[in-house]
C-alpha cells in the first residue's frame, strides 16, 4: 500500500489480520440481525426495525422517543457522509 492505510482502493484490505476480522464481524452482524428476527417474530406487528429487547430511554410512541429515532436517522446520515469523505479523501 505504499505505506497509506488499509482501503478498498488501494488494495490493502488483503493484508495481515484484516481478511478474518472483516469475516468475524459479519458473522457477528448475521448473529445480531438473527436476534433480531426473533424478536420480529415473537412480537409481531408491534416490532419496530433496530428493537433488539433492550432497556429504551423513552417509551415507544411518545414524543422523546420519535425524537430519539429522528436523532438517530440524522447520526446514521453523517456517519455514511463521512465514510464517503474518507473515500473520496483517499481516491484524491
Amino acid at each position: 500500500t505504499g505505506g497509506l492505510s488499509p482501503s478498498v482502493l488501494n488494495g490493502g484490505l488483503e493484508q495481515g489480520i484484516i481478511p478474518s476480522s472483516i469475516v468475524t464481524f459479519a458473522v457477528l452482524m448475521s448473529l445480531v440481525e438473527a436476534q433480531g428476527l426473533r424478536i420480529k417474530e415473537a412480537q409481531g406487528d408491534s416490532w419496530m426495525p433496530g428493537d433488539y429487547g433492550t432497556l429504551r430511554i423513552a417509551e415507544r410512541g411518545t414524543e422523546q422517543f420519535i425524537s430519539l429515532a429522528e436523532g438517530e436517522i440524522w447520526n446514521a446520515r453523517i456517519a455514511m457522509i463521512a465514510i464517503l469523505a474518507y473515500v473520496v479523501q483517499e481516491y484524491v
